[in-house]
């Protein structure tokens, strides 16, 4: 069964533009996992290709997961909060040190651990410590983000700790302001940058396959 596929692109040349055709899933898995395949138009693999992942995703509820709020009561207590991954390892550390006493604010993050360095797309949590022991946690979702790149080969690979389907969490936009409670569905877009090409297509996944697709730049 061929995967349907619809595709925005463009080139910032004139190059012209081809969908990116998916491939009939094989090979049984645990969870998601999109292998790439990317050529030029006389099918020579192309190295270097940089895949950018978001996620389509569908408003659930307009009340937050999130409703309970955490104080400070004592200024001196120390709170530190970090990043960790989908595998509960730690990614990146958003503050360290006191706060008045009071609410905690939201933390929120854009995937950046350093200047210019930002973690693949993925579902992360950020968690709470006051005095080392944990408190809170809540996830967030970080997409957009480079999370493949093609080797000598064309080949390109997504796997399941990228692709958190059916992950629920809260949006907020860049003022830190409440959108809505969301989950990530079974569509992903692709988008894949090569000198001056950018191409753009959404890729359907089914659990437990593989799924594959050839691009064309």
């Amino acid at each position: 069964m061929f995967l349907r596929l619809f595709f925005i692109c463009f080139s910032i040349t004139f190059f012209g533009c081809r969908e990116i055709i998916p491939v009939e899933e094989e090979q049984n898995i645990s969870g998601y996992q999109i292998n790439g395949f990317v050529t030029d138009a006389s099918g020579n693999p192309i190295e270097s290709v940089k895949v950018y992942l978001s996620y389509d995703k569908i408003k659930i509820s307009s009340i937050p997961l999130d409703t309970v709020p955490l104080y400070i009561s004592d200024p001196n207590i120390n709170v530190s909060v970090d990043v960790l991954n989908i595998r509960n390892e730690f990614v990146a550390n958003i503050f360290t040190g006191n706060l008045p006493v009071g609410p905690v604010p939201r933390y929120n993050w854009d995937g950046e651990i350093d200047s210019n360095n930002f973690v693949p797309s993925g579902y992360y949590k950020v968690v709470i410590y006051f005095n080392n022991q944990q408190v809170k946690e809540y996830p967030i979702v970080i997409e957009g983000n480079k999370t493949a790149e093609s080797n000598k080969k064309g080949e390109f690979f997504i796997f399941n700790e990228n692709l958190p389907i059916g992950k629920v969490y809260d949006r907020y936009d860049y003022l830190n302001r409440y959108i809505g409670t969301y989950k990530i569905v079974e569509t992903v877009l692709l988008e894949l940058e090569y000198k001056n090409i950018i191409k753009r297509g959404y890729v359907s996944l089914n659990i437990n396959k593989v799924t594959k697709v050839s691009i064309t730049l």
